[in-house]
């Protein structure tokens, strides 16, 4: 089920994206990708983490998600009709069993934006919408959850400096406290979040290393205190 901490990681891997959507240099610009493939970096080792699957339009069609001991602890399947994105998502326990199976329809407005997300069951019951709305720039304005008969409403207002993101405040109605996101561009191809809560205290830092085509290479995880956490990598296959 779609919680806050989930939606504020979703919403904020798109506006990551569409902000280094700029001038880079392609040395893949004329290839399809096909695979993507993330890794946990310990100890000096690679685990997978996750792996994505795309066909030769460009459209992604599987997904997996992995647990540190190399179990599929997630498998998504991916279709397309008209503006709509179904997923069928399957989650398995420890022993590699399906534990249960949810189904996601995503609907698109006719420019390519996200509008609503529904989740059923496999019977079509219906437990979880989401619908997202957006300012006159395009940029997610606000998300309406609900869950059976929870309501969760959140708004999002941004400032940008030469053109680029610079900061993102994350408020959810009713509650005091909110998430400010910071983002530092040292370069083209870096980006440093910086998350603070309501009191201006830090509360993470990710570091973003992005290719010249705009393929993300690695992300690095901060503590509070900028003690370093933990670092995943990415690789890349193409058609």
């Amino acid at each position: 089920m779609l919680k806050p901490k989930y939606i504020y990681t979703f919403v904020l891997a798109i506006i990551l994206f569409s902000c280094n959507d700029t001038n880079f240099t392609s040395d893949s610009e004329s290839k399809t990708l096909h695979i993507e493939e993330k890794y946990l970096v310990t100890n000096g080792n690679s685990v997978l983490v996750s792996k994505k699957e795309f066909n030769k339009s460009g459209l992604l069609v599987f997904s997996y998600e992995y647990r540190e001991n190399g179990n599929l602890l997630k498998s998504i399947n991916y279709s397309y009709s008209e503006n709509r994105r179904k997923e069928r998502v399957t989650t398995f326990d420890n022993n590699g069993q399906i534990d249960k199976i949810e189904l996601s329809n995503s609907t698109y407005g006719i420019d390519g934006k996200l509008l609503k997300i529904e989740k059923t069951d496999t019977s079509g019951n219906l437990f979880s919408t989401v619908e997202l709305g957006y300012d006159s720039k395009g940029n997610i304005e606000y998300l309406k959850e609900q869950e059976n008969e929870n309501l969760i409403e959140t708004h999002f207002e941004y400032n940008f400096l030469n053109g680029n993101l610079s900061e993102r405040l994350t408020k959810v109605i009713g509650q005091e406290d909110y998430i400010r996101e910071k983002l530092t561009y040292l370069d083209k191809l870096k980006v440093i979040k910086e998350s603070y809560n309501g009191k201006g205290l830090q509360t993470s830092k990710i570091i973003y290393t992005y290719r010249n085509d705009g393929y993300i290479i690695s992300e690095e995880y901060y503590t509070s205190d900028n003690s370093f956490l933990k670092k995943y990598t990415f690789s890349y296959k193409f058609w």
